[in-house]
Protein backbone atom coordinates (compact mmCIF):
# COMPACT_ATOMS: atom_id res chain seq x y z
CA UNK A 1 0.00 0.00 0.00
CA UNK A 2 1.83 3.92 -0.43
CA UNK A 3 2.51 5.64 2.23
CA UNK A 4 -0.10 8.56 1.46
CA UNK A 5 -2.79 5.87 1.07
CA UNK A 6 -1.86 4.04 5.03
CA UNK A 7 -1.89 7.69 6.30
CA UNK A 8 -5.25 8.68 4.77
CA UNK A 9 -6.85 5.24 6.46
CA UNK A 10 -4.60 6.12 9.92
CA UNK A 11 -6.33 9.29 9.35
CA UNK A 12 -9.99 8.21 8.62
CA UNK A 13 -9.20 5.90 11.49
CA UNK A 14 -8.59 8.12 14.22
CA UNK A 15 -11.28 10.51 12.88
CA UNK A 16 -14.02 7.44 13.65
CA UNK A 17 -12.24 6.78 17.18
CA UNK A 18 -12.83 10.43 17.95
CA UNK A 19 -16.54 10.30 16.72
CA UNK A 20 -17.55 7.25 17.43
CA UNK A 21 -0.51 -3.42 36.43
CA UNK A 22 -2.51 -0.88 38.81
CA UNK A 23 -1.95 -1.01 42.67
CA UNK A 24 -4.32 -2.89 44.68
CA UNK A 25 -7.52 -1.03 45.93
CA UNK A 26 -6.35 1.73 43.59
CA UNK A 27 -8.72 3.54 40.97
CA UNK A 28 -7.36 5.79 38.30
CA UNK A 29 -8.02 9.34 39.33
CA UNK A 30 -10.58 11.32 37.46
CA UNK A 31 -8.58 13.27 34.38
CA UNK A 32 -8.96 17.59 34.47
CA UNK A 33 -12.64 17.08 32.61
CA UNK A 34 -11.84 20.22 30.47
CA UNK A 35 -9.32 17.73 28.64
CA UNK A 36 -12.29 15.37 28.02
CA UNK A 37 -15.24 16.11 25.61
CA UNK A 38 -17.26 12.50 25.46
CA UNK A 39 -17.46 9.44 27.03
CA UNK A 40 -18.41 6.51 24.77
CA UNK A 41 -19.13 3.01 25.99
CA UNK A 42 -19.27 0.56 23.36
CA UNK A 43 -19.54 -2.87 24.98
CA UNK A 44 -21.28 -4.37 27.74
CA UNK A 45 -20.47 -7.76 29.51
CA UNK A 46 -22.81 -9.45 31.86
CA UNK A 47 -21.06 -11.36 34.62
CA UNK A 48 -23.93 -12.46 36.49
CA UNK A 49 -27.00 -10.40 37.64
CA UNK A 50 -25.49 -7.77 39.96
CA UNK A 51 -21.91 -7.79 38.05
CA UNK A 52 -21.12 -6.51 34.69
CA UNK A 53 -18.47 -4.49 33.10
CA UNK A 54 -18.49 -2.02 30.48
CA UNK A 55 -15.56 -0.96 27.43
CA UNK A 56 -15.01 1.87 25.25
CA UNK A 57 -12.78 5.19 25.62
CA UNK A 58 -13.20 8.91 26.67
CA UNK A 59 -12.94 11.15 24.36
CA UNK A 60 -9.90 14.06 24.40
CA UNK A 61 -10.21 17.79 23.46
CA UNK A 62 -8.16 16.68 20.02
CA UNK A 63 -9.97 13.99 19.34
CA UNK A 64 -8.08 10.84 20.35
CA UNK A 65 -9.59 8.52 22.35
CA UNK A 66 -8.08 7.02 25.61
CA UNK A 67 -9.50 3.39 27.01
CA UNK A 68 -11.92 2.64 29.64
CA UNK A 69 -13.46 0.18 31.70
CA UNK A 70 -16.39 0.35 34.37
CA UNK A 71 -17.48 -2.74 36.44
CA UNK A 72 -20.84 -2.83 38.52
CA UNK A 73 -21.57 -4.80 41.13
CA UNK A 74 -25.68 -3.95 41.34
CA UNK A 75 -26.50 -4.90 38.45
CA UNK A 76 -25.59 -1.51 36.81
CA UNK A 77 -26.97 1.43 38.93
CA UNK A 78 -23.40 2.31 39.83
CA UNK A 79 -20.17 1.78 37.97
CA UNK A 80 -15.99 2.34 39.10
CA UNK A 81 -13.75 3.16 36.49
CA UNK A 82 -10.67 0.47 36.46
CA UNK A 83 -6.91 1.74 37.00
CA UNK A 84 -4.44 1.67 34.33
CA UNK A 85 -1.39 2.74 35.55
CA UNK A 86 0.85 0.55 33.91
CA UNK A 87 -0.71 -0.02 30.65
CA UNK A 88 -0.79 3.36 28.47
CA UNK A 89 -4.37 3.45 26.85
CA UNK A 90 -3.55 6.60 25.30
CA UNK A 91 -4.85 6.98 21.50
CA UNK A 92 -6.73 3.77 22.16
CA UNK A 93 -10.73 2.70 21.78
CA UNK A 94 -11.75 -0.74 23.63
CA UNK A 95 -14.41 -2.90 21.76
CA UNK A 96 -15.13 -5.41 23.39
CA UNK A 97 -15.04 -7.26 27.17
CA UNK A 98 -15.11 -11.48 28.23
CA UNK A 99 -14.99 -12.45 32.32
CA UNK A 100 -15.35 -15.74 33.13
CA UNK A 101 -16.14 -14.00 37.01
CA UNK A 102 -16.09 -10.86 38.57
CA UNK A 103 -11.93 -11.57 38.79
CA UNK A 104 -10.93 -12.91 35.53
CA UNK A 105 -11.39 -11.35 32.41
CA UNK A 106 -10.00 -9.73 29.49
CA UNK A 107 -10.55 -6.61 27.27
CA UNK A 108 -9.93 -6.11 23.77
CA UNK A 109 -9.53 -3.32 21.64
CA UNK A 110 -7.25 -1.23 18.64
CA UNK A 111 -4.68 1.29 19.72
CA UNK A 112 -2.51 3.82 17.54
CA UNK A 113 1.12 3.98 18.34
CA UNK A 114 3.21 6.44 18.16
CA UNK A 115 3.97 5.81 14.36
CA UNK A 116 0.67 6.37 13.28
CA UNK A 117 -0.02 2.79 12.89
CA UNK A 118 -3.10 0.66 14.08
CA UNK A 119 -2.35 -2.64 16.64
CA UNK A 120 -4.73 -4.53 18.58
CA UNK A 121 -4.37 -4.87 21.89
CA UNK A 122 -5.56 -7.71 24.63
CA UNK A 123 -5.75 -6.96 28.36
CA UNK A 124 -5.87 -9.57 31.06
CA UNK A 125 -6.81 -8.88 34.66
CA UNK A 126 -7.09 -11.88 37.24
CA UNK A 127 -8.06 -9.94 40.50
CA UNK A 128 -10.90 -8.01 39.13
CA UNK A 129 -9.08 -5.21 37.35
CA UNK A 130 -6.84 -4.11 40.42
CA UNK A 131 -4.21 -5.74 38.29
CA UNK A 132 -3.61 -5.87 34.53
CA UNK A 133 -1.00 -7.37 31.65
CA UNK A 134 -1.38 -6.67 28.48
CA UNK A 135 -0.29 -8.07 24.82
CA UNK A 136 0.39 -6.82 21.51
CA UNK A 137 -1.26 -9.19 18.46
CA UNK A 138 1.65 -9.68 15.86
CA UNK A 139 -0.30 -8.77 13.04
CA UNK A 140 2.60 -8.43 10.14
CA UNK A 141 3.03 -5.33 7.71
CA UNK A 142 2.80 -1.47 8.68
CA UNK A 143 0.25 -1.71 5.63
CA UNK A 144 -2.40 -3.71 7.55
CA UNK A 145 -4.89 -1.15 9.20
CA UNK A 146 -6.94 -2.53 11.66
CA UNK A 147 -10.38 -1.42 12.40
CA UNK A 148 -11.95 -3.43 15.15
CA UNK A 149 -12.04 -6.56 17.34
CA UNK A 150 -14.76 -8.73 15.60
CA UNK A 151 -15.01 -11.60 18.44
CA UNK A 152 -13.29 -12.08 21.81
CA UNK A 153 -13.33 -15.85 23.10
CA UNK A 154 -11.81 -16.32 26.46
CA UNK A 155 -12.51 -20.18 27.08
CA UNK A 156 -10.42 -20.96 29.95
CA UNK A 157 -7.79 -18.92 32.02
CA UNK A 158 -5.48 -20.06 29.26
CA UNK A 159 -7.35 -20.35 25.88
CA UNK A 160 -9.12 -17.72 23.94
CA UNK A 161 -9.36 -16.30 20.81
CA UNK A 162 -9.29 -12.86 19.05
CA UNK A 163 -10.76 -11.97 15.67
CA UNK A 164 -9.55 -8.63 14.14
CA UNK A 165 -11.11 -6.70 11.40
CA UNK A 166 -8.47 -5.51 8.90
CA UNK A 167 -8.34 -3.11 5.61
CA UNK A 168 -6.89 -4.86 2.36
CA UNK A 169 -3.76 -3.04 1.45
CA UNK A 170 -4.35 -4.15 -1.86
CA UNK A 171 -7.90 -3.81 -2.43
CA UNK A 172 -8.91 -1.45 0.61
CA UNK A 173 -11.95 -4.29 1.31
CA UNK A 174 -12.39 -5.46 4.93
CA UNK A 175 -11.11 -8.37 6.01
CA UNK A 176 -11.09 -10.49 9.06
CA UNK A 177 -8.19 -12.61 10.76
CA UNK A 178 -8.14 -15.15 13.89
CA UNK A 179 -5.65 -15.41 16.42
CA UNK A 180 -5.43 -18.22 19.12
CA UNK A 181 -3.65 -17.99 22.62
CA UNK A 182 -2.74 -20.95 24.99
CA UNK A 183 -0.84 -18.91 27.54
CA UNK A 184 -3.37 -16.71 28.80
CA UNK A 185 -3.20 -14.27 26.77
CA UNK A 186 0.57 -13.26 27.31
CA UNK A 187 1.27 -14.41 23.20
CA UNK A 188 -0.50 -14.90 20.19
CA UNK A 189 -0.07 -17.37 16.65
CA UNK A 190 -2.54 -16.66 13.61
CA UNK A 191 -5.38 -18.96 12.78
CA UNK A 192 -6.50 -17.54 9.85
CA UNK A 193 -5.39 -14.20 7.81
CA UNK A 194 -7.00 -12.10 5.94
CA UNK A 195 -10.19 -13.96 5.35
CA UNK A 196 -13.63 -12.76 3.87
CA UNK A 197 -15.55 -11.38 6.51
CA UNK A 198 -17.76 -13.98 7.34
CA UNK A 199 -20.64 -11.50 9.12
CA UNK A 200 -21.34 -8.29 10.47
CA UNK A 201 -19.17 -6.50 12.64
CA UNK A 202 -20.45 -7.89 15.62
CA UNK A 203 -22.83 -5.83 18.27
CA UNK A 204 -21.02 -6.17 21.66
CA UNK A 205 -23.69 -3.25 22.92
CA UNK A 206 -26.00 -5.73 24.63
CA UNK A 207 -25.22 -9.00 26.75
CA UNK A 208 -27.53 -11.53 27.60
CA UNK A 209 -27.72 -14.26 30.55
CA UNK A 210 -30.52 -16.35 28.96
CA UNK A 211 -33.99 -16.65 30.60
CA UNK A 212 -34.80 -13.76 28.89
CA UNK A 213 -32.89 -11.33 31.31
CA UNK A 214 -29.72 -9.61 29.08
CA UNK A 215 -28.58 -5.26 29.48
CA UNK A 216 -27.73 -3.14 26.96
CA UNK A 217 -26.43 0.29 25.74
CA UNK A 218 -27.95 2.78 24.40
CA UNK A 219 -26.65 6.17 23.36
CA UNK A 220 -28.63 9.37 23.84
CA UNK A 221 -30.18 11.53 21.41
CA UNK A 222 -27.89 14.15 22.10
CA UNK A 223 -24.63 11.92 21.69
CA UNK A 224 -23.22 12.84 25.27
CA UNK A 225 -24.05 10.13 27.10
CA UNK A 226 -25.21 6.50 27.23
CA UNK A 227 -28.03 4.79 29.09
CA UNK A 228 -27.28 1.17 30.44
CA UNK A 229 -30.47 -0.72 29.89
CA UNK A 230 -32.38 -4.29 31.48
CA UNK A 231 -34.91 -6.41 30.05
CA UNK A 232 -36.44 -9.23 31.66
CA UNK A 233 -38.30 -10.14 28.57
CA UNK A 234 -36.31 -11.34 25.79
CA UNK A 235 -36.31 -7.56 24.81
CA UNK A 236 -39.72 -6.83 24.42
CA UNK A 237 -38.97 -3.72 27.09
CA UNK A 238 -35.71 -2.45 28.32
CA UNK A 239 -35.79 -0.12 31.19
CA UNK A 240 -32.85 2.13 31.90
CA UNK A 241 -30.83 1.41 35.45
CA UNK A 242 -28.04 4.55 34.95
CA UNK A 243 -26.71 6.69 32.35
CA UNK A 244 -22.87 6.76 31.59
CA UNK A 245 -22.29 10.18 31.00
CA UNK A 246 -18.98 12.96 30.93
CA UNK A 247 -20.11 14.88 34.05
CA UNK A 248 -20.79 11.41 36.14
CA UNK A 249 -17.04 10.72 35.56
CA UNK A 250 -16.13 11.31 39.44
CA UNK A 251 -18.33 9.36 40.04
CA UNK A 252 -16.95 6.38 38.81
CA UNK A 253 -13.22 6.70 40.59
Amino acid sequence: MPAMMRLILCAMFIATLGACRSEPGMQMPTADTGDYVNVRPTAIHAISTRELVVAGYVQHSDGSPEGLVLMSGDGGSAWRRLAFEHVKLARTRLDCASFADRLRGWVAGVRVDAKGLTEAIVLRTEDGGSHWRHSIVPVKGESIVITGIQALRRDTDSDGVVTLTCVDPNSGEARESAFKSTDGGMSWKGLTWMQPCAAPITDFSTSSLGAGQAWRLRGAADGLSTFVEITANDGQSWLPVSEISLGALSSYD
